[in-house]
């Protein structure tokens, strides 16, 4: 759900979300739900290994994943980072005016391979 679709219920959302986060039986719930469902992270060996070009659109504020990389580490050469500020987690939802320039960006930008 986006700012715009909530409204003037946007605002407890991140209050819930945290509340809800603090609950042990949430957690629990959560920590067994979570692998079932979710993407997994690619080790990061495996990012600096690759050789295909890849593109993370994310937002300035995600808790999970670092503007700067994780930990503040180097992102691979091949792996370009588009950064969409007044945004958390959900680039599509959030903002998803900036996520689709972001895409139009990223799908538009030459690489080595395409010159070739």
């Amino acid at each position: 759900m986006s700012r715009e679709q909530a409204g003037q219920q946007w605002q407890p959302l991140p209050e819930y979300a945290l509340d809800r986060d603090r609950t042990p039986s949430v957690r629990a719930a959560l920590r067994r739900l979570i692998p079932r469902v979710a993407v997994p992270a690619v080790p990061s060996g495996d990012l600096s290994r690759s050789d295909i070009p890849t593109d993370l659109i994310l937002g300035r504020h995600d808790l999970q994943v670092r503007a700067g990389g994780r930990g503040g580490g180097e992102r691979p050469v091949r792996m370009a980072a588009h950064v969409i500020e007044d945004c958390r987690d959900d680039p599509a939802a959030e903002p998803p005016e900036a996520f689709l320039d972001a895409l139009r960006t990223a799908m538009e930008t030459p690489r080595e391979e395409d010159s070739a």
